[in-house]
């Protein structure tokens, strides 16, 4: 109430109030609380952390929600887009760009996750939506990835998904690649002797997708 009825003091009231939030590991309020503190570089480290621990604990689309809130908040933070951007701005713009990429990668992954915790616990999986998403999914990251390292991202299980459902789909080109890649990865033993007998079959196959993939 003292700050609806005095704007000037919300600095002076917010900022205090969000380090408390902070402090009591309430931090989707902390990070609501530093905004209107007018403190966008606290509300992001805020967001930071919970991007951390998301991936930590494998919530991935957590992790995705929280690069967008990244994305978002950054985007917020460019003065100006014409040829007088700072150097602050380019950083900013450019985090934003980043931190899109991250929130559709992560996205992607979550897919992919699920999908070989299943065949961890040795399900079988025919759904075609469910292996054509996932399907897609491997392929985005593997266009998308580049020379990034994104942490709690296992590259075996993109290119295993990939792999795996590309021979379903016959996009032949597609699994060859992702089998190579395995190649360079250290490979989880349960799955040594299926990729090495998928990979000899992918030799007898033209080096085509079929049309559509």
């Amino acid at each position: 109430m003292l700050a609806k009825q005095n704007p000037e003091m919300e600095s002076m009231i917010y900022l205090p109030y969000a380090d408390w939030l902070s402090t009591n590991d309430k931090f989707d309020e902390a990070q609501e609380a530093y905004k209107k503190a007018g403190r966008p570089d606290l509300s992001l480290r805020i967001i930071e952390f919970l991007t951390y621990n998301a991936i930590t604990e494998k919530r991935f689309q957590d992790a995705a929600q929280y690069y967008w809130l990244l994305s978002t908040e950054s985007l917020r933070l460019v003065q100006t887009f014409d040829k007088k951007m700072t150097k602050e701005d380019r950083k900013h713009a450019h985090n934003f760009e980043e931190y899109m990429l991250l929130a559709e990668i992560y996205q992607a992954y979550n897919l992919i996750q699920k999908y070989v915790e299943d065949s961890y616990r040795g399900a079988t999986i025919t759904n075609p939506l469910i292996t054509e998403a996932t399907f897609n999914a491997a392929r985005f990251i593997s266009n998308s990835i580049g020379t990034r390292k994104p942490q709690g991202i296992n590259q075996v299980f993109i290119y295993y998904t990939l792999s795996k459902n590309a021979y379903l789909f016959e996009a032949y080109k597609a699994a060859r690649f992702g089998y190579e890649k395995l190649n360079s990865l250290k490979i989880p033993e349960q799955w040594q002797e299926e990729i090495e007998v998928d990979a000899m079959k992918i030799k007898t196959k033209p080096n085509s997708d079929r049309e559509g993939f």
